[in-house]
This record gives C-alpha cells, structure tokens and sequence, in this order.
C-alpha cells in the first residue's frame, strides 16, 4: 500500500525539519561559545585582578581612587562575563587589604555597572545586586538601585537587594525597604525577611528601636517577621511594648499568635495573665499556642489551667498542655491526670512524659 504525501504536508514536513536543524545548530553555536569563553575566563580574573590591586595601591598612596583605573574597569564591565571575574577576585582582594579599601576601589565600578545595567536583564541585576551585597558598597546612587529591586516583582530580585539593605548597616534604610515590602502587592516570605534582619550588618540595638518606631506601618506579614526576629535573638529590651501589642485586641491575630512565641522563649512574668487569658479562649489556635508558652511559667494558676485544658476537644490544645505539663511538674504532681476518668488527657500526658524521658537521656 502506498502512502501519498499532499504538497501541503510536505510543506509542514519541511517546516518541522528545518526547525529541527536550527535548534540543532543554535545547540552547537552555544555549545562552542560557552567553552570559548571558558577558556578565555582566567585571563578576563587575571586582568581584573590586576586592576583590582593597581587601584588598591592607588588608594594607598593617595587615600582615593585613581580614575584612569577605574574607568578601565568600568569599561570591562560593559562585558557581563567581567562581572564573574569581579566575584572570582574577591577573596584574593580581602588578602590584600582591609574591606573597607576594598569596597572604595569596587565603588566606581559597581555604581558604573548598576546604571550601565539599570534596564537590562533581571538575571544581570540580580548578579549586580549580589557584587554590591559581597562588596558592601553604599552609595546614594547604589541606595537608590537597591531600594529600587526591593519593590520589583521577581523575588530574586527582591530577596537579593533585601540582603543589600542588611549589608548596608543603615537602620533607617533597613526601616524603609521593610516599608516598601510592605506596601508591595507582591509575597515574601516572613523567614525571609527575619532571615535578612539577622544578618543586619549595622548596630543591632539600634535596628530594633527603628522597627518598634515603625512597627504600625508595616503590613501583617512584615510585622510578624519582626516579632519572629526577636524570638530568635531573644531580645528582651522591648518585651513591655510587645505585651502591649498581645493585649490589644486590634493586633493582627497572626501577630498575637507570634507573640505568644515570642514569650515561650523569652520569659516574662508580667505576661502571665495575658497568656493565660489566650489559654481560655474558644480559639483553638490562641488556646493551643497560650498553653504552650505557659510551659516557661511555674505557676500554680497556670497548672490548673493547663490540667482543665489537657481534656479539650482539640488534639493540637491537649498535646501542647500535656507538654506545658510535662516541663513544669513531676509524676507525682501529675497523677491526677494519669488516674483520671479522661482516656484521652491519660494517653496524651503519658506520651508526653515519654518524650521528656528521651529528652532527658539524650542530654546525659
């Protein structure tokens, strides 16, 4: 049987071949100029590196930076394969001389090459925004490129030029990108933003009074991020002003519960009977989190309350008493529970017993 071909499909045969071979060939193309300029990548360091240390010997003698230099390396720049080398030489660099020398001869290079790539390629001023961030290289025009990748819409970008700001050491501008992410219809990460604060390269006290200043004016998601900073420095200076923020029935619930973290970790009396009042609530979730942080309080109002809410409903509420429970009181205190009518709290503080027993043998 023979099968006839119509011009028309011979057509999109053809069509269909001669894309092939153009991938093909695009492949191939790529292919040989990635391994040229692989093999031209050393000289292109080799040479940066030298620039590098003409303009760090530059700044020696005369305490500036030689402009011939850096418009030489400015120039380089304009090739995007040189801004690898400028990462590659790096560390070489920082054997040479102090940071801060280091930084004033990246200065002019890296304000050259983020108004050279301003519009170009988001990848190209990720990169840009990750040579500014190792370098620590601030300027008003270098500030003003950050501030604007902060409010971008990747992420990349936006996580990248967030580290830029905490590399910085300014709390006011630290204070006002937290603002601009705030304002943004765009999502980021809490840990995010509590990641990038514990990598604030400036005062750190200082860095927390201008966010307690702000605090208002960041969104939910942004103020819950600081509240979970604090948790992980436990920073105790501000804790009157957080308990503020737990009583106040207009906080964000998502605020109150990482408040309530909050003072698991970092103790404080006063806030006992805000937490117990949380601890009572017909919200399973401020009842669940209450009663774990009543875990830190050896209080005899506190054990009561944790031993009439082992019995809830609620798996995650009686769980997190059986663990308060667990912390604060020994067998014999817990007998009540142990010998109670409630099958339920029984089998949930004799599990929670059992994990504090393992808990206990592994810190022998």
């Amino acid at each position: 049987m023979q099968h006839i071909v119509n011009e028309s499909n011979l057509y999109v045969l053809l069509a269909c071949v001669f894309f092939c071979l153009c991938v093909c060939l695009y492949n191939v193309f790529n292919l040989r100029r990635r391994r040229f300029l692989r093999r031209r990548m050393p000289g292109r360091v080799k040479r940066m590196r030298e620039l590098a240390l003409e303009q760090l010997a530059a700044i020696e003698r005369t305490g500036e930076a030689d402009a011939h230099i850096a418009r030489q390396m400015q120039k380089k720049t304009q090739n995007e394969e040189n801004l690898f080398a400028l990462e590659q030489i790096r560390e070489d660099l920082l054997q040479e001389a102090p940071w801060q020398r280091v930084a004033q001869a990246m200065e002019p290079v890296l304000e050259y090459a983020e108004e050279y790539y301003a519009r170009d390629k988001e990848p190209v001023r990720v990169y840009i925004a990750r040579l500014i961030e190792l370098y620590g290289v601030s300027t008003p025009s270098i500030e003003s490129f950050v501030m604007r990748g902060v409010g971008g819409k990747s992420l990349y970008l936006r996580l990248q030029c967030l580290r830029c700001v905490a590399q910085f050491g300014k709390e006011r501008l630290m204070v006002d990108a937290l603002i601009v992410v705030s304002d943004s219809d765009q999502y980021d990460s809490d840990k995010c933003i509590s990641d990038t604060l514990m990598d604030y390269r400036g005062d750190r006290g200082s860095l927390i009074a201008a966010l307690f200043y702000a605090f208002d004016r960041f969104d939910m998601q942004t103020q819950r991020a600081v509240v979970g900073f604090l948790t992980h420095i436990r920073h105790t200076a501000y804790r009157q002003n957080m308990l503020e923020l737990l009583e106040d029935e207009q906080t964000h619930k998502e605020v109150r519960i990482a408040l309530l973290k909050y003072f698991t970790v970092a103790r404080y009396d006063a806030a006992v009977s805000a937490i117990l009042r949380l601890a009572k609530s017909e919200d399973w979730e401020y009842a669940a989190i209450a009663s774990r942080a009543l875990g830190g309080y050896p209080y005899r109002e506190c054990v009561a309350q944790l031993k009439r809410r082992v019995k809830d409903t609620n798996w995650y509420v009686r769980f997190n008493c059986a663990m308060s429970l667990a912390e604060l009181c020994s067998d014999s205190q817990l007998q009540d529970v142990l010998g109670g009518n409630d099958r339920f709290a029984r089998e949930i503080m004799q599990y929670a017993l059992t994990l504090r027993r393992k808990d206990q043998k592994k810190a022998v």
